[in-house]
């Protein structure tokens, strides 16, 4: 089994104060290190990081049995809440490092405390996890975009930042310019996507593909996840409605087709330009050599009063539709038969 780049070997790891300067910045605040019962200890709720796998896992264990944590996680004071009734700790960096400390049944963690408000915490927790992980799902880095999107916003909608300083370090120190962050008496607005890009060494354009994936429907986002879907695919169908990217899942699934780029396009434009697609327009459009959707048929009063003269008197709509039919079916028999002159059918206007 590949080794992990956990970065805890001992001629690689910082010292805990280098590691808290190099994500935020010198804020002149001293970094102190306590350790802390794992007991104390709770998950960030609703994170988008899945967990290490067991095996992961456990090679982190006996990365840790045999040098100890060497990188603090980094916490959060909590006050009691419906879950729990006394003061705990919030863990913003550090989810696997404890889970590996459990299994090795470690009572305590070295651990990182810093006051933070939630904009800060989100911000810690996807900034460390998008710095340290090597392997991401698409799925991960999509939802670790849009809260770090979603924090980033409203750090500049606030007016009562306590942490001023720490914010304009850790902007600056993952590659925000100094015209990306414009302090005012408004409180910090900051250029979002173009400071996430720099921040994250990804385009602006590819920043904005992968929050647009959080508009997936759960199944089409997994297919982007294992490779079934292509991720340029999965941004172009983000942009259907629920149901219409549930109709074309249910047929990805019933048919065990995959779906390529151009069909993911054309349907993202189909739904953009005529409306809501079926099944049938799906169908249709998975047919070899067919990406451009047949237009639409309206039909004018105009054109409803010139078929009412030659239906039977008193149709009701399904009567008179398969009247039609059978009118047209005829007419294309006559075609078929290589006539030179095609059978019309009486009344109509040429």
């Amino acid at each position: 089994m590949a080794a992990l780049n956990l970065r805890t070997r001992l001629d690689s790891i910082p010292t805990p104060e280098e590691s808290f300067a190099e994500m935020f910045g010198d804020s002149g605040e001293a970094v102190l290190v306590k350790p802390l019962k794992i007991s104390d200890l709770a998950p960030y709720p609703d994170q988008p990081f899945r967990p290490y796998s067991p095996d992961k896992l456990k090679l982190l264990a006996e990365d840790i049995r045999q040098n100890g944590i060497l990188s603090p996680v980094i916490v959060r004071p909590m006050p009691p809440d419906m879950e729990r009734r006394y003061d705990y700790y919030q863990i913003l960096s550090g989810h696997n490092r404890v889970a590996a400390a459990q299994l090795l049944r470690m009572e305590t963690v070295p651990a990182i405390i810093k006051e933070v408000d939630d904009d800060l915490a989100r911000l810690i927790l996807v900034n460390t996890n998008l710095n340290q992980r090597d392997e991401l799902l698409p799925s991960e880095k999509a939802f670790a975009y849009r809260m770090q999107m979603d924090a980033m916003k409203h750090q500049g909608q606030r007016t009562d930042l306590t942490s001023r300083p720490l914010v304009e370090k850790l902007m600056a120190k993952n590659g925000a310019e100094h015209e990306d962050i414009n302090f005012s008496s408004n409180g910090a607005k900051v250029h979002t996507v173009a400071s996430m890009a720099e921040t994250n060494n990804e385009s602006a354009a590819q920043i904005k593909r992968y929050v647009r994936l959080t508009h997936l429907v759960k199944d089409l986002l997994d297919k982007v996840d294992t490779g079934n879907l292509p991720f340029r695919a999965g941004v172009d169908l983000s942009y259907l409605s629920e149901d219409e990217q549930m109709e074309v899942d249910a047929y990805l699934l019933e048919t065990r087709r995959k779906i390529s780029l151009e069909q993911a396009a054309a349907l993202k434009r189909y739904s953009a330009e005529l409306g809501p697609i079926t099944r049938n327009d799906i169908e249709t459009l998975f047919q070899e050599g067919k990406t451009e959707r047949q237009p639409a048929i309206k039909l004018t009063q105009k054109n409803l009063f010139q078929l009412r003269q030659f239906l039977p008197k008193g149709a009701k709509n399904q009567e008179a539709i398969a009247y039609i039919l059978e009118a047209l079916k005829y007419y294309n028999l006559a075609q078929q038969m290589d006539r030179k002159v095609p059978l019309e059918l009486p009344g109509f206007e040429p």
